[in-house]
């Protein structure tokens, strides 16, 4: 471990991507507060939190439209997913017993397991969970004081369309932005790394080769289309616009960060849904998941360690993408972010032994 850089803010801690932030951050040295929301009931699909999709609501984590392709094309997608997996989403809850404590104003209520986090190295020493809640942004506020920077992996998602896009948006924004404001009004934040989405990206009705930072979902096209998850992309789409603008606009530093599909190891108690697909395609369910072949792959590792370089280099600035593991289809380029330097660790053969590695030392059924 190196020496202590100081102490960040991972909101959406709980979940895949996020919780390998935290393990990464302790690893390097840095002290970390981590919010969980303390009311689940304000999430309509609060068990997705432990699938691959970026920052999913309180413990979401980053980025992962795991079943999306480029070109506005879903040669995999969510329907086929649950039409193989009619039980999708599976049911929330670590079933586990946790330890340490949970501070803040929701404490009393708070409920959700934080044993997986709690345990890791160095957190007893420099992990701090705080309640907090995107629909009250000003939640955040004890969680941020005194950070050096902050990854904003949280993110509403309501697959079920229970409420409207308006409403998802708007909070999805309104808590993205008074996020951002409390940083602001700590005067200590340096950077503020978003954890986006490839939903931000590959919508765009156009025919591309390569998607680059300069692409965007057409979300007037979403909103006429209305395919499944729609209300999502659109929600991440105007997030990120309003982040970036935002931060331009008030002289924060703002980056954001692009996952693609998420492979490797995990730290959460069930197994993600972009782990659970990898390992079926990889037992032989190549009919059903033959189309993996074309999904652009970035092992959850390269994925942390990609947020925290972007925390402690200034350059790139604006939108970078992340994907390791090339495709057959239009791309996201990767090149902004290996262009100043950082450098992808793990390929496809890493990934699935680490994902099946994992899943044995959980005692996780590698062919349920």
């Amino acid at each position: 471990m190196e020496e202590n850089k100081g102490r960040v803010c991972v909101t959406g801690g709980t979940g895949f991507i996020g919780s390998w932030i935290i393990k990464t951050l302790l690893q390097d040295g840095y002290s970390v507060n981590t919010t969980v929301r303390h009311n689940p009931e304000t999430s309509s699909l609060e068990s997705l939190e432990f699938i691959g999709f970026e920052g999913v609501t309180s413990c979401s984590d980053g980025g992962l439209d795991s079943w999306t392709l480029p070109g506005s094309r879903m040669a995999f997608s969510l329907l086929e997913y649950t039409r193989f997996f009619p039980n999708f989403p599976p049911s929330s809850g670590a079933g586990l017993t946790g330890s340490g404590a949970v501070s803040g104003s929701g404490a009393a209520e708070q409920k959700k397991d934080v044993s997986f986090l709690t345990s890791l190295p160095g957190a007893s020493q420099r992990l701090q969970i705080l309640s907090a809640d995107l629909s009250n942004p000003e939640s955040f506020s004890a969680a941020i004081e005194g950070c050096v920077g902050v990854f904003h992996v949280a993110t509403p998602v309501d697959f079920e369309q229970r409420e409207t896009e308006e409403v998802v948006t708007k909070r999805s924004i309104d808590g993205a932005l008074g996020i951002l404001k409390a940083c602001l009004n700590c005067k200590t934040v340096k950077r503020v790394v978003y954890t986006s989405s490839a939903s931000a990206v590959i919508y765009s009705g156009k025919e591309e080769q390569v998607m680059d930072e300069s692409s965007w979902t057409d979300v007037d096209l979403l909103r006429a289309s209305k395919p499944l998850a729609w209300s999502y992309a659109v929600s991440k789409t105007l997030t990120e616009k309003a982040v970036l603008e935002f931060g331009e606009q008030n002289g924060l530093d703002v980056v954001t960060l692009t996952p693609t599909f998420a492979f490797g190891s995990f730290i959460i108690p069930k197994l993600p849904g972009s782990v659970h697909t990898s390992l079926k395609f990889a037992f032989g369910e190549k009919d059903t998941f033959g189309s993996l072949l074309e999904v652009p792959m970035v092992h959850v590792d390269d994925v942390a360690r990609a947020h925290i370089f972007l925390l402690e280099n200034q350059n790139p600035k604006g939108s970078c993408f992340t994907k390791m593991e090339g495709t057959k289809i239009p791309d996201l380029s990767s090149k902004k972010l290996t262009d100043a330097g950082f450098v992808f660790k793990y390929g496809v053969e890493e990934m699935l032994d680490d994902a099946i590695q994992c899943c044995k030392e959980k005692g996780i059924s590698l062919k349920e």
